[in-house]
């Protein structure tokens, strides 16, 4: 059972690793925020948010559980180390082997599941700063097309009277600074 567990930790860190090799690799700009912007109308993240927050819990369980076996083994290696508890003539030696063979699985099964829990926050994070440049090249666009009206491609035909909901653009005032520098 524990080995079922541990294995389907590796292969959703597998699938982790896949997936932010997809979140990074450098795509034009254009083409990322088209692609990310058709996956965010899906709102996968609102759909998967519970899924995602069980299966971080089961892997801080999963830490805690091979830090706690970990701790196990160390203690009971450092009790047969100091000469007490295992006939070395007979048992020892192998019951040493033992120990070390399931103080590198402990190990080993600790790295996996504090990976794949980093790499959760990781993911999760990619995916908000994706999001956040797609909300911003809309704004910039819009915000272009608003100036400019003749540069409106997809948007819509914006012109001066609209209802009211055009946008007055005044030049900035100086600054108090800026007055200071030239003197």
């Amino acid at each position: 059972m524990a080995s079922i567990i541990w294995t389907s930790i590796f292969v959703f860190l597998i699938c982790e690793l896949l997936l932010t090799g997809l979140l990074v690799i450098p795509v034009p700009r254009k083409i990322r925020n088209f692609i990310a912007s058709k996956i965010f109308q899906l709102q996968l993240g609102e759909k998967l948010s519970k899924y995602i927050l069980f299966i971080g819990i089961g892997l801080v369980f999963a830490i805690l559980e091979s830090f706690i076996s970990h701790q196990r083994i160390v203690d009971r290696m450092s009790e047969y180390g100091d000469g007490g508890g295992y006939d070395h003539h007979h048992h020892g030696h192998k019951e040493h082997i033992h120990d070390k063979e399931r103080k590198y699985k402990t190990e080993r099964n600790m790295y996996l599941a504090g990976f794949a829990f980093t790499l959760l926050f990781v993911i999760g994070r990619i995916t908000q700063l994706m999001e956040e440049s797609v909300e911003l090249e809309k704004q910039i666009h819009d915000l272009s097309a608003v100036t400019d009206p003749s540069k409106t491609n997809d948007v819509g035909a914006v012109d001066g009277d609209n209802g009211g909901g055009s946008i007055e653009l005044k030049p900035m005032k100086k600054k108090p600074l800026e007055d200071k520098k030239k003197d």
